[in-house]
């Protein structure tokens, strides 16, 4: 063909894939472009090596990717030109992404710098991509250095503090694969600058105190914060948070002292200026922003207040309406009033019922006199009848016979002795003799093991008195029991006798040991029964014990004579087992032999994986959602799937126990349910469905006060619960007259949703307390609840209405008793009347 058309001059053209996994299976073909007869094409790598060869119009080349696959692929044609050619690369799938920082633990203050790296345990051809804070770092920000594995920050500031977390994508086209590391934690910490000191003043319900603030403008926390009243340290608390309350009593119109606040951080010390204790003396004192009025001496008059926006001084005066206030000498509160008018009330009907039952009783006593004369009444004697009881008991004895019986027989037989015990190859001797034979008398003896009588494994004639005598090379068909038969030499007329059998254990040194497992040791998974048997090739009478990683194994697991079976396989069964046989010789001589390790990996299914969400706004103001696929258990390789509905939106494979997908969302729209799928070889389980659709925070904010009483009925501490009206994701805070209120304070406890303030109700607890609640992912709005007044003195106080009423049924309760009394008397002065 060649000849005919010029084959040197046919170009053939060479097409397939650049990169591929490693395992997966490539096609590459190839064909001279216009031409319709078969021709034979050679595949070749590098510097010629054939790799493969195909006879067709245009062929296609099969190859499967192993490492070695990688290099450069041409193809050719019989007496013909070479194709292009193919730089071909092998491409490792990514897994095991972890961080590391430098330094460790990432803490670093403003100024300072640190590196993260993105480190991969296999993958080649690999793209990193870097997320703070849940968004992608952009690789042009000024902010970040990125180079290959790292993330570099050169002068950190509190931009750059938060969680990092890397991911690694094989640079693919088509079926790209990626893993994702944990989120690592870098703190940036800022230097402390400008300690402030301010005090408010407020009534506890019996003095007034002082309630003094040290606020930080900035640093990081903790802080170890101290108060000083006239240089000495009276209060120190380590504080979460860059502020610190602390409780002092003043009093009107004397100066308490000065009170200084001193701020101690890791490098810093700082101190706030004096600042003095004095509440002027006069009439009133203004609280809490002018929101609050104390009167120290009252004057009758009308009150009113205003307000105004306090950031515009030209806004209008907003003024509430006249309340009148008059100072009245009567120190009594109306709970005291209601108490004495009620006392007074029941006192004058106590004395009224009694002079009234006086006066009845004595006009009864008089009316009887003038009317009846007594009666004797003689009462009947009660007698009472005494049974006496006879009991008496019987003993019932019980004998049981006992019986026996003993056989006693002689019979004339041969004596059998020798060892009892030999080992394989010894020579030992053993004897057989009819006690009482006369000497005249020729014996044939012969021996042989009783579970092969027909074979006789020595013999001996004794011709006068001696004793018959069999020596013996003991091999491992002699172990059993032995029997001496006696007969008559050459005179069969003499009947023949049988020995007692004698039992001998012949002793074969245990060699070449090895362990079979079933099913095999390196596929087993939990739940199923493996049985390893110790395997022998020689010896008797073994005993087998079992070692797990070079330990005794104690777990009582089911054991026959040489295999040990473990039910209900676990990971805790995972380890290296080796089983030693010994045999003893006259309980001197040991033989001891050891099998090789066997390691046995128990692999975990996947257990029903677990989807949590979370949800971050992303720099262009749309929201991404963060799902986290978590399985507790089941051996690696573990492939995660995150499904809406049927369809499969995300892939990875990975050896930890989860995976992290992003996806896209939109707020306020129903964008259906997902699910995630985990599985490995041995099974694949189903998470429950997670609805993926996210409300922001709207409605009312309410909240919802409960209480708890001590022994004494007093209100000893208190529950605030905040609730938001509809909202997916909602952040809770807490703010105590302004003030916001975090973590654990001296009197108060933000539980950990941030949802429940619980409170201890004494003097340092009270003031006006509010509750803010926004979206976790976005705080740039929220919703503020109505304002609660909490004191000791309001808690404790029980209301008018309340008091009324236990008084007034206590009132109808004795009007009633007194009235069935009225009626008790004329009922009786009517029935006297009658028998008069």
């Amino acid at each position: 063909v060649c000849g005919l058309t010029g084959g040197s001059s046919l170009k053939p053209v060479l097409t397939g894939p650049s990169k591929a996994y490693l395992r997966s299976q490539v096609q590459f073909h190839c064909e001279v472009p216009g031409w319709a007869s078969p021709l034979t094409f050679e595949l070749r790598k590098d510097t010629g090596d054939l790799i493969r060869a195909e006879h067709n119009v245009k062929v296609t080349f099969r190859l499967q990717v192993t490492e070695g696959s990688e290099g450069k692929y041409y193809c050719g044609v019989t007496e013909g030109q070479t194709s292009n050619s193919i730089q071909f690369h092998v491409v490792t799938p990514v897994s095991g992404v972890s961080l590391s920082s430098d330094p460790d633990p990432p803490v670093r203050y403003e100024g300072q710098k640190f590196t993260l790296r993105c480190l991969v345990r296999k993958g080649t051809h690999l793209s990193f991509t870097w997320y703070h804070d849940q968004q992608e770092v952009n690789a042009s920000s000024d902010h970040y250095r990125l180079s290959g594995d790292a993330l570099t920050v050169d002068a950190a500031s509190e931009r750059h503090d938060g969680t990092y977390s890397c991911t690694a994508q094989n640079m693919m086209e088509d079926n790209p694969r990626y893993s994702s590391s944990r989120n690592l934690r870098v703190i940036v910490k800022k230097y402390m600058s400008t300690l402030k000191l301010s005090f408010t003043v407020f009534w506890n319900g019996s003095s007034l105190m002082a309630n003094i603030s040290c606020r930080l403008v900035r640093g990081s926390p903790p802080v170890t914060f101290s108060l000083l009243v006239n240089g000495l340290e009276m209060d120190v608390k380590h504080m979460d948070s860059l502020e610190f309350w602390s409780v002092w009593p003043v009093s009107l119109g004397l100066d308490t002292g000065l009170a200084q606040c001193k701020a101690q951080a890791e490098t810093q010390q700082l101190l706030s200026d004096p600042v003095p204790l004095h509440v002027e003396g006069d009439a009133h004192v203004v609280m809490q922003n002018g929101r609050i009025l104390f009167l120290t001496d009252i004057s009758s008059g009308y009150y009113r207040c205003r307000a105004r926006d306090s950031f515009n001084d030209s806004s209008i005066w907003v003024e509430s309406e006249d309340i009148f206030i008059q100072k009245t000498d009567l120190s009594a509160t109306p709970m005291e009033v209601i108490a004495v008018v009620f006392c007074g009330f029941l006192s004058m009907v106590i004395v009224g019922a009694s002079c009234f039952l006086f006066w009845s009783s004595k006009r009864r006593n008089n009316s009887c006199k003038r009317c009846i004369n007594p009666d004797e009444i003689q009462s009947d004697a009660i007698h009472r009848m005494n049974f006496p009881a006879d009991v008496s008991f019987k003993r019932i004895s019980v004998l049981y016979p006992r019986t026996g019986a003993l056989d006693e027989h002689k019979l004339d037989k041969p004596v059998l002795f020798g060892p009892s015990i030999a080992s394989e190859g010894s020579v030992v001797d053993f004897y057989c003799e009819i006690p009482g034979k006369p000497s005249s008398l020729p014996v044939d003896y012969e021996l042989y093991v009783e579970s092969n009588p027909g074979k006789v494994i020595s013999e001996y004639t004794s011709l006068s008195e001696e004793i018959g005598t069999f020596p013996l090379v003991i091999n491992s068909q002699h172990d059993g029991r032995l029997v001496c038969k006696a007969s008559g030499h050459n005179n069969t007329e003499i009947q023949s006798s049988l020995s007692q059998g004698w039992d001998l254990k012949v002793i074969v040194p245990v060699k070449d040991v090895r362990i079979i497992a079933h099913p095999a040791s390196n596929n087993v998974w939990e739940g199923q029964t493996l049985n390893l048997q110790c395997k022998k090739s020689k010896g008797t009478y073994v005993s087998y014990e079992w070692l797990w990683n070079e330990r005794p194994v104690e777990t009582p697991y089911d054991r026959t004579e040489d295999t040990l079976i473990i039910h209900r396989l676990s990971v805790q069964n995972t380890g290296n087992y080796m089983c030693v046989a010994s045999n003893r010789f006259n309980d001197t001589t040991t033989f001891n032999s050891s099998s090789d390790g066997i390691s046995v990996q128990v692999k975990e299914y996947v257990s029903k994986p677990e989807l949590s969400l979370e949800v971050v706004k992303l720099e262009d103001a749309g929201f991404r959602a963060i799902i986290t696929c978590r399985s507790l258990k089941g051996s690696p390789l573990k492939t995660f799937s995150l499904l809406n509905n049927t369809d499969i939106i995300a892939l990875e494979t990975s050896d930890r126990t989860s995976a992290i997908f992003h996806v896209p969302v939109e707020l306020n729209r129903i964008m259906g349910r997902v699910r995630c799928n985990a599985s490995n070889e041995g099974n694949w389980v189903l998470s429950e469905p997670v609805n993926l659709t996210v409300e922001s925070v709207g409605g009312a904010v309410t909240v919802t006060p409960v209480t708890n009483t001590g022994r004494d009925f007093q209100v000893v501490s208190l529950d605030l619960l905040c609730k938001v009206e509809r909202g997916t994701f909602p952040l809770y805070r807490w703010f105590l007259n302004s003030t916001r209120l975090e973590g654990r304070g001296g009197f108060y406890t933000v539980a950990s949703d941030d949802s429940v303030l619980s409170l201890s109700v004494s003097p340092d607890s009270a003031g006006v307390y509010h509750c803010e609640a926004s979206d976790s992912f976005d705080n740039t709005t929220s919703i503020r609840s109505a304002q609660m007044l909490i004191s000791e003195e309001l808690l404790n106080r029980v209301s008018p209405a309340a008091v009324l009423v236990v008084l007034g049924c206590f009132a109808l309760l004795n009007v009633a008793v007194m009235v069935c009394c009225g009626y008790g008397v004329v009922l009786r002065e009517f029935s006297m009347s009658l028998i008069i």
